[in-house]
C-alpha cells in the first residue's frame, strides 16, 4: 500500500514538474496544437458598439511589441491585431486602428494599478481562443494564467487581484466546437 502511494506521488510530482510556466516557451510548443485552417472566418457585426463592449472607443497603441507569436500588452494599452495565415496558423500583426477584422485587446487598471483587467473583442464568426501569461513584480519569469474563449462579435473580460507589469498572449486559434468555450 505504501509503495503504491509513493508511486502515485512520484507520478504527480513528475507531471507537475513538466508543466511549463513560461508563456514564451508555451507559445513555441503548444499542446495540442490548434488544427491548421485554410481561410479566416467571416467577419460578424459586433453585438454592441465597440465603445460599449470595451468601456470606451478603442484607440490602438502605436508601440505594440510582437515577438513571433507572442503579443505584449502593458498597462493602459489597447492592442489592435489583424491576422495572416502562414502554413495554416494565425500570425498576429498590429494595426493602427480597429479595422472590421481586428481583434482588440484593451488593458486597464483601477486607481494605483490595482485590479488589472483585459477585455478582448472578437470580430470573427467563430469563437477565438488564445494562451495567456503575465509578468508580475519581483518575478523574472512569465507565469501562465487562464484565458477565456471569446464569442463571435463579443468580448471576454479577465480580471486579476494583483499588480501585473505585462500580459502576453499567443497561439490565437478558432474553436469549431461550441463545447470548447471555456476559461482555462
Amino acid at each position: 500500500m505504501r509503495s503504491s502511494v509513493s508511486i502515485v506521488c512520484c507520478l504527480l510530482i513528475a507531471a507537475c514538474a513538466r508543466v511549463p510556466s513560461d508563456i514564451e516557451e508555451q507559445a513555441q510548443t503548444p499542446a495540442p496544437p490548434p488544427p491548421p485552417i485554410h481561410a479566416l472566418p467571416e467577419i460578424v457585426e459586433p453585438l454592441a458598439p465597440l465603445a460599449d463592449l470595451l468601456g470606451e472607443a478603442p484607440t490602438c497603441s502605436a508601440d505594440v511589441q510582437i515577438r513571433g507569436p507572442v503579443v505584449s500588452i502593458f498597462p493602459g494599452q489597447t492592442v489592435c491585431l489583424s491576422f495572416e495565415l502562414e502554413s495554416g496558423y494565425l500570425v498576429p500583426h498590429a494595426t493602427p486602428e480597429p479595422y472590421a477584422d481586428s481583434v482588440v485587446l484593451r488593458r486597464h487598471e483601477s486607481a494605483g494599478g490595482a485590479e488589472p483587467r483585459m477585455a478582448v473583442f472578437n470580430p470573427f464568426a467563430l469563437p477565438i481562443k488564445y494562451r495567456a501569461g503575465m509578468r508580475v513584480p519581483d518575478e523574472p519569469r512569465y507565469l501562465a494564467t487562464s484565458s477565456c474563449s471569446v464569442i463571435p462579435g463579443g468580448v471576454s473580460s479577465e480580471l486579476w487581484w494583483h499588480e501585473i507589469e505585462e500580459i502576453v498572449v499567443a497561439n490565437f486559434h478558432f474553436l469549431e466546437d461550441p463545447e470548447a468555450m471555456i476559461c482555462n
